[in-house]
């Protein structure tokens, strides 16, 4: 309780396993936690601490559900940010979570919550368009209001000190039209960084994909990514031969540098 104050906000990242109103700390132990039960313990602290603000992040499949009515968390007082929504799943990444990644990028770089909520959902709607980041900071349990947006845009940590803000990630600046022949077209993207592009590729969804409905755990991405290359200036690119299907596919872009930090992705619609 020293450490917390009106001054000095209590920020909690919580991430694991989870299910509709449970995250899991230790599953074979049996030991998770509740919206209910956090709620609680809060507001011992809440009491304790007049004036206290406080912001929970949720990484998390049905994250949401932290937030939605019945068993919500929020509370005047109380920024509340959830990588999906009540129902939905949520999706890892090479080093961690598609959703936590751009979030923490984003704060890194001065970003209020708020700012760095809008990054994280943009980046998560474009690799992920089935997971729905949820915010709610009014304390009604109504998640992507305009007023949580107006709290949540008050917070953050641009403190001396609290975060490197010296780390950008690289910028997928554009992406070249794809047109198919016989099965075959060109991948082109140009990437950005003030240091150095490791590595940039592609996953490609083909018409017939059909995402996971249910699961536990952060869904792992099964369909294999396709390499871009050096074309100089910039420019990375690979042919792709696998467009067999008629219909549409799509088309998710990414990019990383030597410093591991991840670009926006970018999603593209190919019609065969």
């Amino acid at each position: 309780l020293g450490r917390v104050d009106e001054e000095r906000p209590l920020t909690l990242y919580l991430v694991d396993h989870g299910i509709p109103n449970r995250l899991y700390l230790d599953k074979p132990a049996g030991e998770w936690v509740t919206p209910a039960q956090l709620d609680t313990w809060l507001a011992q602290v809440e009491a304790a601490r007049s004036g206290l603000h406080v912001n929970v992040f949720v990484e998390a499949c049905y994250a949401g559900s932290f937030i939605g009515l019945p068993q919500s968390l929020s509370r005047a007082g109380r920024v509340v940010v959830a990588s999906t929504g009540a129902t939905n799943l949520a999706y890892a990444s090479d080093r961690g979570a598609i959703f936590s990644d751009h979030f923490s990028a984003a704060l890194n770089q001065g970003a209020s919550v708020y700012g760095a909520f809008e990054s994280a959902r943009g980046a998560t709607r474009a690799a992920y368009p089935y997971q729905t980041p949820w915010l709610d900071a009014n304390g009604n349990g109504i998640p992507n209001e305009p007023a949580d947006a107006q709290i949540a845009a008050l917070r953050g940590f641009a403190y001396a000190g609290t975060l490197s803000s010296d780390q950008w990630p690289p910028y997928i600046a554009q992406v070249a039209p794809v047109s198919v022949s016989a099965g075959a077209g060109d991948l082109r993207v140009e990437v950005r960084d003030d240091s150095e592009v490791r590595y940039v590729w592609a996953v490609i969804y083909p018409p017939s994909y059909t995402p996971p409905t249910t699961q536990e755990e952060l869904v792992q991405e099964t369909l294999p990514p396709v390499e871009l290359l050096s074309q100089g200036n910039d420019w990375y690119g690979a042919k792709y031969t696998g467009f067999n299907e008629i219909g549409e596919y799509r088309v998710v872009f990414y990019a990383e540098d030597d410093l591991g930090l991840a670009a926006q992705p970018v999603a593209i619609t190919v019609r065969t």
